[in-house]
């Protein structure tokens, strides 16, 4: 589906195939986004993973917690790989998960980067070296 560059679509499951959702969601590539200019660095314990998804060899799966406090209902979490920024999916209690390609990481170890952004303001929340499949 990718070779056609779609702007939008739309997935549509029958009610009694639902439960596949809870061990095997759909994959969909987390959007690129510009980089903050000027973010301002602050000590935080957010965590960052990065896994070989094991359902899909094709991707990894980047994901974390956010230190409580850093998020507000209207803020944005940016995950940066080698310069390469993506807007994160929110996940329950301060979660984050951003899929990407495998061969969109072409530099190891990555360093990986963890942005919230609300109203013009960012701060950069975690920076990390990661090799593969740490």
């Amino acid at each position: 589906m990718e070779q056609y560059h779609p702007d939008t679509v739309v997935l549509e499951k029958v009610e009694r195939n639902l439960s596949e959702y809870l061990t095997m969601p759909p994959i969909i590539s987390s959007p690129r986004t510009e980089r903050p200019q000027a973010a301002e660095t602050i000590e935080s314990d957010t965590t960052i993973s990065l896994k070989a998804l094991e359902y899909d060899f094709n991707y990894y799966k980047i994901s974390g917690k956010v230190t409580d406090g850093l998020l507000k209902e209207e803020t944005d979490i940016l995950v940066c790989i080698n310069g390469d920024c993506r807007r994160a999916y929110h996940t329950k209690e301060n979660g984050y998960e951003v899929y990407i390609k495998k061969n969109e990481i072409d530099t190891w170890p990555a360093e990986i980067q963890v942005l919230t952004a609300d109203q013009g303001s960012s701060k950069r929340v975690q920076t990390r070296q990661l090799e593969k499949g740490e």
